[in-house]
């Protein structure tokens, strides 16, 4: 829906480079894409390489439509609150927060968080003991209580509620299944998610794209960010009427995205991002971003020639 070119201008994104949660988000819609197309046709590497380029394209869409792309995270919620932008992208606990914050100062809050039907996948988050730890027993316990029902049921109670947190609720979805019953439930700020129960989610396939989620930031940048400016120029080049016939010709050409196709991401950008050498990364994904912004030109030179000769 955010692709629509109505949106252009009034999108607010975050920078997939900056943050491994944005970067996952934008995985997952690569990954939506990629899953549906298998659906229909049956997985073989044409199918992946269709739902991939329809993934990248996605990301072309929304980028084009972006006024910004931030490093702060707070800034797209905090704008799309105001009015700044209409719409933005933001992991839920950001999104929730936030409008929980807008609620609790007497305001109608101008912002909801919504977890998009089909492309959203779960994950958890880790915690741990440091090798060394010099309060070794504190640690542990600390550990142990992180996941006790009592600490669990913290991540999500709204604030005041008897064992729940003081002032704020972290708006988190606790990991314990036997938390999704009615004796929590009735203190939980998001009693209405039920993740164990919820099967509009997108479950992951890491065969598909884990391997290449570094390479997914650093192309994003390429396509969407370092040429922003021709990007967006060319989306608004299509959408004129004088483009007439010639609009198929320079969509095509703006969505061109097969020098970054998945083959040749997975078997060699992936790799050599992962080498860890970042003269040679630097050098390929300039040349990346030079066939992006190139291409961008082209299809705003077609769409406003209107197919002249």
């Amino acid at each position: 829906d955010l692709g629509n070119p109505a949106y252009a201008g009034y999108l607010a994104l975050d920078d997939a480079t900056k943050s491994g949660s944005v970067n996952r988000s934008y995985e997952l819609m690569n990954q939506q894409q990629m899953q549906e197309v298998i659906r229909e046709r049956g997985d073989s590497p044409e199918a992946r390489e269709e739902g991939w380029h329809r993934g990248l394209n996605l990301l072309q869409r929304l980028a084009a439509n972006a006024r910004y792309f931030t490093d702060s995270a707070s800034k797209v919620t905090q704008d799309v609150s105001q009015g700044d932008a209409i719409a933005g992208n933001c992991i839920d606990f950001y999104g929730r927060t936030f409008q929980e914050k807008l609620e609790n100062q007497g305001k109608v809050s101008r912002l909801r968080w919504i977890a998009p039907e089909g492309g959203t996948s779960l994950s958890a988050d880790p915690i741990a003991v440091l090798r060394g730890a010099p309060h070794l027993e504190i640690a542990q316990a600390f550990v142990t209580f992180c996941l006790s029902p009592e600490g669990q049921a913290l991540w999500d109670q709204k604030a005041g509620t008897p064992g729940g947190p003081r002032h704020t609720s972290p708006r988190r979805l606790p990991i314990r299944r036997d938390l999704y019953t009615p004796p929590y439930l009735a203190y939980f700020a998001d009693a209405e998610a039920m993740p164990y129960e919820d099967a509009s989610g997108l479950v992951y396939q890491r065969e598909l794209t884990s391997a290449a989620f570094s390479a997914i930031a650093a192309v994003f940048r390429a396509m969407c960010m370092d040429p922003h400016d021709e990007l967006k120029d060319a989306w608004r080049a299509v959408q004129l009427p004088s483009s007439g016939s010639a609009t198929t010709e320079a969509e095509r050409v703006l969505f061109d995205t097969s020098h970054v196709s998945y083959a040749r991401v997975m078997k060699e950008v992936a790799p050599l991002l992962g080498k860890k050498d970042p003269l040679a990364s630097s050098r390929e994904i300039a040349r990346i971003s030079a066939t992006f912004r190139a291409n961008y030109l082209r299809a705003a030179k077609i769409a406003r020639e209107g197919g002249r000769p």
